[in-house]
């Protein structure tokens, strides 16, 4: 861990920018009776994020923490254009019809935006029911049911959640080991049911309902109930991390930086690569598991379709994007001569493998003066009834793999006259 924080450490030195985690948050102003980080029940959270003994370069975690609250007009499509290496905090809103819900798209755009990375850690627990329009959008998109155990009198009882087996990674943390959390408030919430693959990390104690779990679909944090961060669930008051409800706060935090990205395929001839930190790896050709391919970096050799699925720091396997080792070579000449003396008159794509594809020239102004999806068709240097200028063209080359993906070839030809 020391080594860990030491590497951070030099990292903030040479690039002030990976210090930094941005925490988006939609603000209180969006609902009456929101429960974000820019309301008055979670300020005590908010104090502790941003205490630079807990989050900063001589704090217990070496990153600082920057909160962005906004979203409160209806402008939460705009997360599109945030890095993915960023997190989004969503909290629990109670919304009177006097205040506009989240719409259908906004949530499309949050959704995708965690599918490309970006990191969500969704506190979806419904509060009052008649109030909790906006939740079942929430759950159609992450594929859960949000449960209630009831109203209760908060004065009275705390409802108990224990860490699960796959729960390690959160509750005994960079912040320090939390054996149990607790809700308070009202109503109290667990997960009803989750995607088949995800990884519980919280159970509540008395039913063995799901309350924490990873997604290893989209690699958000789905949390049962938001008052496991406020003062009802037991927050203290102040800046100061003092009690296992704080310590779980700034686990989760931390927890959602740290947790690695989906596995990207860098290539280089025939050397396929990821980053070399994940947990384990296992390489595939044409979704067939390739015995003994189990580092980081696989060299290819045979045409096919490759994938490799990893897993990451928060126990899901990922798959990562394809790669397509095709051994059929498209070629197009680098110029052309339509003079008619029967010497490199034509421009041709020659592609001798028989799957779908797609030959386009495009004019310097990206007008498309030719197309073809046939080796023996060609350009003969005329664009609309008349002999196109001299000069250099750009193509593009579509082929379509027996999986239904598009790999593109493109480059450029120069027309001689």
């Amino acid at each position: 861990m020391k080594k860990l924080f030491y590497s951070l450490f030099l990292m903030c030195a040479s690039q002030a920018g990976l210090c930094q985690i941005n925490v988006h948050s939609i603000g209180a102003a969006r609902s009456e009776t929101s429960t974000t980080l820019d309301s008055p029940i979670m300020w005590d959270a908010r104090e502790k994020l941003l205490n630079p003994a807990n989050f900063g370069k001589n704090g217990k975690y070496k990153k600082s923490i920057s909160i962005l609250d906004g979203y409160t007009a209806g402008n939460l499509t705009d997360i599109t254009s945030a890095p993915t290496t960023d997190i989004f905090f969503i909290g629990n809103f109670n919304i009177p019809g006097t205040v506009p819900p989240f719409s259908e798209e906004e949530i499309d755009s949050l959704y995708a935006w965690s599918l490309r990375g970006g990191k969500v850690i969704l506190c979806a627990g419904q509060t009052y029911p008649e109030f909790a329009v906006f939740t079942e959008i929430f759950n159609r998109k992450w594929d859960f049911e949000e449960g209630l155990l009831g109203v209760m009198d908060d004065t009275i009882s705390y409802t108990r959640t224990v860490p699960a087996p796959d729960g390690k990674v959160l509750f005994n943390g960079h912040f320090g080991n939390v054996t149990f959390i607790e809700q308070g408030g009202t109503t109290r919430g667990y997960i009803g049911s989750g995607p088949a693959d995800a990884k519980c990390f919280a159970k509540l104690n008395a039913t063995n309902a799901w309350a924490v779990y990873l997604d290893c679909k989209t690699l958000d944090l789905i949390v049962a109930d938001i008052d496991y961060y406020t003062s009802l669930g037991g927050i203290s008051s102040g800046s100061v991390i003092a009690n296992m409800q704080d310590r779980f706060l700034a686990n989760t935090f931390a927890f959602m930086d740290s947790l690695q990205q989906l596995p990207l395929i860098k290539a280089s001839h025939d050397s396929l690569s990821v980053t070399k930190n994940y947990l384990s790896y296992q390489w595939f050709q044409d979704n067939n598991p390739i015995s003994g391919a189990t580092s980081y970096s696989y060299n290819v050799s045979e045409q096919g379709n490759y994938h490799v699925e990893t897993v990451v720091n928060g126990g899901c396997r990922v798959k990562s994007d394809e790669y397509l080792k095709d051994n059929c070579e498209v070629f197009v000449p680098t110029a052309f001569s339509p003079n008619g003396d029967g010497v490199n008159d034509f421009a041709c794509a020659y592609y001798p493998c028989y799957e779908a594809f797609e030959f386009k020239i495009y004019n310097r102004w990206g007008e498309v003066v030719f197309t073809s999806n046939k080796s023996n068709v060609c350009w003969d240097g005329v664009y609309r009834g008349e002999k196109a200028n001299s000069g250099t063209y750009g193509w593009a080359f579509y082929k379509t793999s027996a999986s239904g993906k598009i790999i593109t070839h493109k480059g450029t030809i120069t027309l001689i006259r």
